[in-house]
């Protein structure tokens, strides 16, 4: 199937599918995170891209979220079945409530690290439609560091985008026409320099302390 939906038309279409039904995928989930995971920053991350890919990646984070979250309350319940398990066989199941259908380390690192970068992305946006999803990233990525709280966050997203800031660019653009002879002076939106302090304290609340470069 994922073969097939190479094609970002139809590889959309299929991620829909299973956004809008996640609990009928459950017991089969393995079988598409990983495509879903590597789909994220190409739907989510290109300079240009419509809204609605980029709603939909952030839509993808959130049932992969949920997917987790329901997988280990079936766990510390001692569980054997979900919802919908009429659907799956036995042995999937069985395998669905297992540690060996969680998330690998390089899954959860691009997972929480796109949710930062389109945070910040979003919030240095100078679109409504796109400045909304950075509250909803900061949401998820406070649950995916509740969910994996040593995970690594990379600061270097944070000063790549800091250098390139469009409130940074337009109000330098603004002083220095407005005064010419002024010292240099960096300033920033308000909304970039509130997603992150938010996504610090979602990562210091978390108890991470594996920043990384």
């Amino acid at each position: 199937m994922y073969e097939e939906g190479h094609a970002l038309p139809q590889l959309m279409h299929m991620w829909q599918i299973i956004i809008r039904h996640p609990l009928l995928f459950y017991s089969y989930r393995m079988q598409f995170v990983p495509q879903m995971v590597n789909s994220l920053n190409r739907l989510g991350l290109p300079p240009n891209c419509p809204i609605e890919n980029r709603q939909l990646a952030v839509a993808l984070a959130d049932t992969i979220i949920s997917w987790e979250l329901h997988r280990v309350e079936l766990v510390a319940r001692g569980l054997k079945s979900i919802p919908g398990a009429h659907l799956a066989t036995p042995s999937s199941i069985h395998k669905s409530t297992g540690n060996e259908c969680s998330l690998n380390t390089a899954m959860i690192e691009l997972l929480v690290n796109f949710l930062v970068r389109l945070a910040l992305f979003s919030s240095d946006n100078k679109e409504l439609s796109v400045q909304r999803l950075a509250a909803l990233c900061v949401s998820l990525l406070k649950v995916a560091i509740t969910l994996w709280p040593k995970i690594h966050v990379r600061f270097s997203y944070f000063e790549k985008l800091l250098h390139t800031s469009n409130g940074r660019v337009d109000s330098e653009t603004w002083i220095s026409q407005t005064y010419p002879h002024s010292v240099n002076v960096h300033l920033y939106s308000t909304q970039l320099l509130s997603t992150c302090l938010d996504i610090f304290l979602a990562t210091l609340q978390g108890n991470n302390s594996f920043f990384c470069g």
